[in-house]
């Protein structure tokens, strides 16, 4: 099945990006066989996606005191039918149900929404006063579903919420219990070749690192970028005019993206820890991935040798077993709203046994 998704770039599938691109071969002309394969890529995709659900929730909620801005932490994981507009509809409807446009397309176990019973499949007609359109108004095959996040994300984090969901045309509604959560939203990218990146509001990383890694090693990537967010790095990077295109790598440039690199490596060390990872397995990550895959010159422009990221990681979560870390990390934390200084080098030294940090 790897194959199969490769050979078609998925983007994004259940929870933001398109996905008719996948089937567009498969439902050209319906058969039995051909539905049954576009079963198969559609649940391959769904898997993905939820572990990188169940990631995302675990570091988000943990880390909530960490965060500032906070967004009711439900577990669920919904998507459009509007994401598939090449597909047949009773092909969706069969594997997704889509009573309403929205529909979930899982739900992380042991969340609050599992609690409240919600399950995958069940449509969405309203979460809280927020109503699923019940045509199409969107622009772009993700704005209703991008909608209806940003909807949720602005609720009381931690007030109930009543879900009025709708399977096989039943309607009942749960009432879930939200935990507090760091806002982002978690997504796959399935391009090819790995890939990560957060934006303040978003981390997205690519499926090539759930077809290499098991899901502990994935979430060392997820908290880095994470990290990212919850230090306003896209904010900060911006303040100080960097150029994001062919010159990222050169002058100026590189010493502001190594101390936000270096940065979201330490804090992500925490979150690691905070959501009960075993805060070693960022160095153990970084010393399997970096040979393989960090070796190209703009990235090692960019970012600093994964030996030392390997390095710094390690040390961070020896200062963390020995109960002396979390100053450095605080103090990134204190200081996201001063302007970026460009002081990689200090950052990313080891610290010595007995010293701060």
């Amino acid at each position: 099945m790897k194959q199969v998704i490769r050979k078609f770039r998925l983007t994004s599938p259940l929870c933001r990006g398109a996905m008719a691109a996948v089937l567009i071969s498969l439902c050209a002309t319906p058969t039995r066989a051909q539905d049954g394969d576009a079963a198969a890529v559609f649940e391959r995709v769904r898997a993905i996606d939820m572990r990188m659900a169940s990631i995302g929730f675990r570091l988000a909620t943990a880390n909530a005191k960490l965060c500032r801005d906070l967004e009711p932490g439900t577990g669920v994981q919904l998507h459009t039918i509007d994401q598939y507009p090449s597909i047949d509809r009773s092909i969706l409807t069969r594997q997704f149900g889509f009573d309403t446009r929205i529909a979930i397309a899982g739900v992380v176990e042991g969340s609050p929404a599992a609690e409240a019973g919600v399950i995958a499949n069940e449509s969405i007609a309203s979460i809280g006063a927020y109503r699923t359109p019940a045509i199409a108004e969107a622009k772009e095959p993700t704005e209703l579903v991008n909608r209806m996040y940003d909807q949720v994300a602005a609720f009381d984090p931690t007030a109930p919420l009543d879900f009025r969901l709708v399977a096989d045309g039943r309607s009942r509604v749960v009432t879930v219990r939200p935990v507090a959560a760091c806002r982002s939203r978690f997504e796959v990218d399935f391009a090819n070749g790995f890939g990560a990146e957060a934006d303040g509001r978003l981390v997205k990383i690519r499926a090539a690192f759930f077809d290499t890694y098991p899901d502990d090693r994935v979430a060392v990537v997820i908290a880095h970028e994470l990290a990212h967010n919850v230090l306003d790095h896209r904010k900060r990077l911006n303040a100080v005019g960097v150029d994001r295109g062919l010159l990222a790598g050169f002058g100026r440039n590189v010493r502001y993206f190594r101390q936000t690199e270096v940065e979201a490596d330490i804090l992500a060390v925490h979150l690691l820890a905070n959501a009960g990872y075993d805060p070693a397995l960022a160095g153990q990550f970084w010393r399997d991935y970096g040979p393989k895959y960090a070796s190209s010159l703009f990235n090692s422009r960019t970012h600093p040798a994964w030996r030392d990221r390997a390095a710094r990681s390690d040390a961070e979560a020896a200062r963390i077993a020995q109960g002396q870390g979390g100053a450095l990390a605080s103090a990134f934390v204190l200081r996201r709203d001063q302007r970026l200084d460009g002081d990689w080098q200090s950052l990313i030294a080891v610290p010595t046994a007995g010293t701060g940090g």
